[in-house]
């Protein structure tokens, strides 16, 4: 493909609107935590939460967290492939973003067990 194609043009508009939504995602996510705890009968707060409530909340809410920055990774990198460098930005910031949150989330649970 020629590197000012359509459809890497859109490729690159749809990663960078997809880094745009990881901000909102954390609401979403933190709305997704507390409303599969209590759908599973704990408080957010409590600390004697079982691990594997905490791993169907926070599992469940972690890939709403990390959808959009995956997302941008993807889209970014495709964009990449069909020859317009412009996607490389906010690919490599999407894919950034979900692996520090990943990784942080990750150590939490490890952490507080």
């Amino acid at each position: 493909m020629a590197p000012g194609s359509a459809r890497a043009r859109r490729d690159v508009r749809r990663a960078w609107l997809f880094l745009l939504l990881i901000l909102p995602a954390f609401v979403l996510a933190a709305l997704v935590d507390k409303e599969l705890l209590s759908l599973q009968g704990y408080d957010a707060g409590d600390s004697a939460v079982p691990l594997r409530a905490t791993l169907v909340a926070g599992g469940s809410a972690l890939l709403v967290l990390i959808a959009p920055g995956v997302s941008a990774l993807f889209y970014g990198l495709r964009a990449r492939r069909h020859s317009d460098p412009a996607g490389t930005a906010p690919g490599l910031a999407g894919g950034t973003v979900a692996a520090a949150l990943l990784l942080l989330n990750i150590v939490a649970l490890v952490v507080r067990r």
